[in-house]
C-alpha cells in the first residue's frame, strides 16, 4: 500500500487534504477534495479504503474514501472524535455521547450496514484502540481519584465482559503506538496545565 499522508494545500475553503504518495514519498496525488476540515486518516487493513474525521455542522464525522480516489461518503453521521476502525476492515468503533444515560459510550458499527450493532459502556478519553485479533477494545480512562491520572484498559465485547486494566495510572496518553507482536507500546504522554487570569476594565 502506498503511504497516505496528510498535508496542507490552500483552497478557497481553506481546508486540508488527504494525500497518497510512493513509500519514498514520491508521486503524491491528493485523495479528497473536501470543503470541510478534516483529520487523523486511518488506511484500512485490507488497502481498499481511508477513513478519516470531517467537521461537518458542528460535528466530527466519519468519512471514508477509495484508496484509487473518488468521492468519500460518511460512514457515522454524528459526533465521533475517538474512533478506530476493526482489524478486518469490518467494523468501527468511535465514541458519542448517549443522552440518556448523560455520558460518553462506545457504538459498534458494521461498515457495511447503518445502525449500531453494540453499544459499549466505557468511556474512553484520548484513546481507543481495536486489539489485533479484533476481539477486544483497547481504550484510555480516567483515574477514579485523580483526573490528572489515567490509565490504559482493555475490554472484551463479551455482553457481560469485564475490563482489566492492563497499565498502571500514570499521567494522561495522548497517542498510542503498538508493536506488531502488541507486546509493546510507545506514548505520547503528558501533563495538561491549565491556567486563568483576571482582567480589569479600565473605568476612565
Amino acid at each position: 500500500m502506498a503511504r497516505i499522508g496528510r498535508q496542507a494545500r490552500r483552497r478557497t475553503a481553506g481546508s486540508k487534504q488527504i494525500w497518497r504518495s510512493d513509500p519514498e514519498g514520491r508521486n503524491a496525488q491528493i485523495l479528497t477534495h473536501e470543503e470541510h476540515d478534516i483529520s487523523t486518516p486511518q488506511v484500512g487493513s485490507d488497502s481498499q479504503s481511508v477513513y478519516f474525521n470531517k467537521y461537518d455542522n458542528g460535528q466530527w464525522k466519519i468519512a471514508a474514501i477509495s484508496a484509487d480516489g473518488g468521492e468519500s461518503r460518511t460512514i457515522v453521521d454524528e459526533n465521533a472524535e475517538l474512533w478506530s476502525v476493526s482489524p478486518d476492515s469490518a467494523r468501527i468503533a468511535y465514541t458519542f455521547w448517549d443522552e440518556s444515560a448523560k455520558k460518553l459510550q462506545v457504538a459498534i458499527k458494521v461498515l457495511s450496514g447503518e445502525q449500531r450493532e453494540a453499544v459499549v459502556d466505557i468511556s474512553p478519553i484520548e484513546i481507543l484502540q481495536w486489539s489485533d485479533n479484533g476481539d477486544s477494545l483497547i481504550y484510555q480512562q480516567s483515574d477514579a481519584e485523580n483526573n490528572m491520572l489515567a490509565a490504559l484498559w482493555q475490554r472484551p465485547l463479551g455482553e457481560r465482559a469485564v475490563p482489566t486494566r492492563i497499565t498502571v495510572s500514570a499521567l494522561k496518553n495522548y497517542y498510542l503506538a503498538r508493536s506488531r507482536a502488541g507486546s509493546e507500546f510507545a506514548f505520547i504522554r503528558g501533563k495538561e496545565v491549565l491556567s486563568s487570569a483576571m482582567l480589569e476594565r479600565d473605568k476612565h
